[in-house]
């Protein structure tokens, strides 16, 4: 027996065993709602719906294509590299966040420059910033004169580079506009036509463009292959001629000597110290005779004594309100608030004063090692 046969019986019982109850439950609907049940097609038989699934599966092979031809688009943001050089030259590792992993000196003038500074934690921008305001306190920037610096932002996602390389660009620049000092500054995050194509061309990002076309400016032995399978900080290296040998052995000299220094001042800022630490005593020790006295609840005219005497001796802390019975709290509350606030403010001008004394050391020694060192 042929299919065709075989299905012509199928059908055959199929309307012995199931009756058609076609009719009769079209007949027990109202009048409007039988009619309509009669006319209508079903959903997927309608010439919109057609049409409705031809565009979505078009619009399927569309997106499908973009991403199989543009995958630079779904890349995940990786760490990010950046080069600043003025000269100094400094690399910053940042992670996907912006927030800097590491810092490397590239040259003795970076060593310089970057000693006993903490980066840690930093946006990528704002640490930017600080080695354009430690290079103009060094000298390294001339605030009276002309200057150039190169900001080279690479990351594995180029709308990433880009924004990455104009941030800290713009950064930058607000900081030396704030400080009136003009500079010329070129970064990757404004390239040229040329680079922008030739990137494209070679399969990497505008920053690794950049680094190639400048190292084989420098070394024409080096072919566009050679250094385009080199990774950035290989190709950074081998830019900025680095050392590393003689960096971390430059790095140890100035920890010892900066070490050798903190000692020698180290008994000028103690007696800072022990002077600031004696004026706040003073002040305290009057701010408890005052809480005594109200705690023990004498005469009111010890107290008003007390207090008078206090507002004379320190009116930068002075109560300012009625001295009267009725404000006794108000008075308590007063004194005690200023005990926790002197408590606190000499912990801070405490800090201030060392930290301003290592900064001040760090300075000068940064100074002396800029003649001595200089990589120029």
């Amino acid at each position: 027996m042929k299919n065709r046969d075989i299905i012509r019986e199928i059908k055959k019982e199929a309307k012995v065993l199931v009756p058609d109850m076609k009719s009769e439950i079209i007949s027990s609907l109202p009048h409007n709602q039988a009619k309509r049940t009669q006319r209508e097609r079903p959903i997927y038989k309608r010439p919109v719906f057609a049409v409705a699934v031809i565009v979505v599966c078009v619009a399927v092979a569309l997106l499908m294509t973009y991403i199989f031809y543009n995958p630079q688009e779904i890349i995940e943001i990786s760490d990010s590299y950046v080069s600043v050089d003025i000269n100094p030259s400094i690399e910053l590792t940042a992670d996907k966040n912006d927030i800097v992993k590491a810092i490397r000196p590239m040259n003795t003038d970076a060593a310089v420059l970057i000693f006993g500074e903490d980066f840690s934690g930093m946006n990528i921008e704002d640490a930017c910033e600080k080695i354009i305001a430690l290079a103009v306190d060094t000298g390294y920037i001339d605030a009276d004169g002309e200057n150039a610096i190169k900001i080279v932002g690479i990351n594995d996602n180029q709308q990433h580079e880009t924004a990455l390389s104009n941030k800290i660009a713009q950064k930058v620049q607000a900081y030396l506009s704030q400080n009136s000092i003009s500079a010329n500054i070129s970064a990757t995050g404004n390239p040229s036509k040329e680079v922008r194509e030739e990137a494209k061309q070679n399969g990497v990002t505008v920053g690794k463009m950049e680094l190639i076309r400048q190292l084989r400016e420098k070394n024409a032995n080096i072919t566009f292959d050679e250094a385009k399978k080199k990774s950035v900080k290989e190709l950074n290296q081998l830019l900025k001629d680095y050392d590393e040998d003689t960096i971390e052995n430059l790095l140890s000299e100035f920890e010892t000597e900066y070490e050798q220094a903190e000692q020698e001042n180290l008994a000028e800022l103690q007696q800072e110290i022990t002077a600031i630490e004696n004026r706040y005593a003073a002040i305290m020790s009057d701010v408890g005779n005052i809480l005594s006295t109200i705690n023990e609840e004498e005469e009111f005219a010890t107290l008003q004594s007390a207090v008078n005497s206090f507002n004379s001796a320190y009116p930068e802390h002075k109560f300012t309100g009625k001295i009267s019975v009725q404000r006794r709290n108000q008075i308590k509350n007063h004194f005690e608030n200023l005990s926790e606030t002197l408590r606190s403010s000499l912990n801070t001008e405490k800090n201030e004063k060392q930290n301003n004394a290592t900064k001040q050391t760090r300075q000068q020694l940064k100074n002396r090692w800029k003649n001595q060192y200089n990589s120029n």
